[in-house]
């Protein structure tokens, strides 16, 4: 019995290197299913940064309404903020705790100045003595005459106390700072209108049709 070594195959069954693997099926959707992954998600941010862009114009379409249609609820704003920081600014000044930091002082003392002279504008002409005061005021003051220069000095106020760092007069600083923002708001969407020239008085009535 003859055999032909010639027809027997020469390669080694155990040799892993001669053996071709076959490509793993799961490889390819995993790569797939990142993608798609990814897009999905990019989706859905660009979803809520469209309906957050979107609830924010609303809101602020609505808060610039309210402020234009009831400008003397802003001057009553802007009247109890001026109070606030004088109360707080002379409590601050008489705190001989400060001794250590004469910047306080110093920042207390121009704020007790601006404090008084913001409450002084924004009070009513009918109470004694505020008329002749405002006149002095508007008269130094000029910039405090239209609703633009009172709501830049609100702002600047707002932004001493924000630098303080410390909560309540960081919280103060805030609440003048929207209020400033509110006087600013009715200054250029009123350009065209009287008050774009005179400030808010407390002469202005409301009327419910106005009334938002």
């Amino acid at each position: 019995m003859s055999v032909n070594l010639s027809s027997m195959s020469t390669d080694d069954p155990f040799d892993g290197g001669s053996q071709q693997q076959s490509p793993d099926p799961r490889s390819a959707p995993i790569g797939k299913s990142s993608s798609l992954k990814d897009s999905f998600q990019a989706g859905v941010a660009r979803n809520v940064l469209t309906s957050a862009g979107t609830t924010v114009l609303s809101g602020a379409r609505g808060v610039g309404n309210y402020v234009v249609h009831n400008p003397l609820r802003l001057k009553i704003f802007s009247f109890v903020g001026s109070l606030a920081v004088l109360a707080i600014s002379i409590v601050s000044f008489l705190n001989v705790f400060n001794i250590a930091s004469p910047a306080l002082y110093v920042m207390n003392a121009y704020m007790i100045i601006f404090a008084f002279v913001l409450a002084v504008a924004e009070s009513n002409t009918s109470w004694p003595g505020v008329q002749k005061l405002q006149n002095i005021i508007y008269e130094q003051f000029g910039f405090l005459k239209n609703n633009l220069g009172r709501g830049i000095f609100l702002v600047f106020m707002g932004t001493l106390w924000i630098s303080s760092w410390t909560f309540w007069l960081g919280f103060v600083g805030l609440y003048l700072c929207c209020v400033g923002i509110g006087y600013i708001v009715i200054h250029f969407l009123h350009h065209k209108t009287e008050e774009s020239t005179q400030h808010v008085t407390f002469d202005m009535e409301e009327s419910p049709a106005q009334r938002v």
